[in-house]
């Protein structure tokens, strides 16, 4: 199933590849008709499904959309048992369309262009396909989102590499403040014990002495 607008009325209808032509009921006929979208055409004959061989009425419809496509003067019969089928060939007027069973996406492979005489632009939109919900989106829409997809991937990589090494940076400036504070209270230790070993015994014990009576 496909989400489309019949003029302006938004309907779910079956996509059947089989079809040449389009297959909607009498009520929905009439809607479009009183909107002023469609215009009957008298009847034809439809061959269907089952091989058996219909006469029934028939409509122009004066625009059908399927996301932001747009496809213009489409023919359509009129069923009274209620069956809405979108035909192939309106699907194909805007591009060629390929369906991803896997993802459920029925993907344009288009950017934009005028087919018709209606205007055919880029989109992106909800909608079932043939088996469960998926979205129509074009062709140029896909790469444009792996591409920027690939870019996020690759900012992500710089920023985990870029934090790496920011902690290792950070380590080893950690390790050369340990080594500068050695070395300076090595030297320290080495200035004081050059300093008392000049001193004579005396000079110690007061030293020792004054140091006492301070504390």
């Amino acid at each position: 199933m496909i989400d489309v607008q019949l003029g302006v009325q938004p309907l779910r209808m079956l996509l059947d590849t089989g079809a040449t032509t389009c297959l909607i009921s009498e009520a929905i006929a009439a809607r479009i008709v009183r909107d002023g979208y469609g215009d009957w055409q008298g009847t034809g004959r439809f061959k269907m499904a089952d091989g058996t061989i219909r006469t029934l009425p028939t409509l122009l419809i004066r625009e059908v959309r399927i996301g932001r496509h747009t496809v213009r003067t489409v023919r359509a019969g009129v069923s009274s048992t209620g069956e809405m089928l979108l035909a192939f060939p309106v699907v194909n007027a805007i591009a060629p369309f390929t369906i991803d069973t896997r993802t459920k996406v029925l993907i344009f492979h288009t950017s934009s262009k005028s087919i018709g005489g209606g205007h055919i632009a880029a989109s992106t939109t909800a909608a079932p396909t043939i088996s469960g919900p998926a979205r129509v989106i074009d062709g140029d829409t896909v790469v444009v989102v792996g591409i920027l997809l690939a870019m996020a991937l690759l900012l992500g990589t710089a920023l985990v590499l870029s934090f790496r090494q920011w902690k290792a940076w950070k380590a080893q400036k950690s390790g050369q403040g340990v080594y500068l504070k050695r070395l300076l209270l090595t030297a320290l230790n080495k200035l004081r014990n050059r300093f008392r070993s000049r001193l004579t015994p005396g000079e110690i014990q007061r030293r020792e002495q004054r140091s006492r009576t301070r504390l």
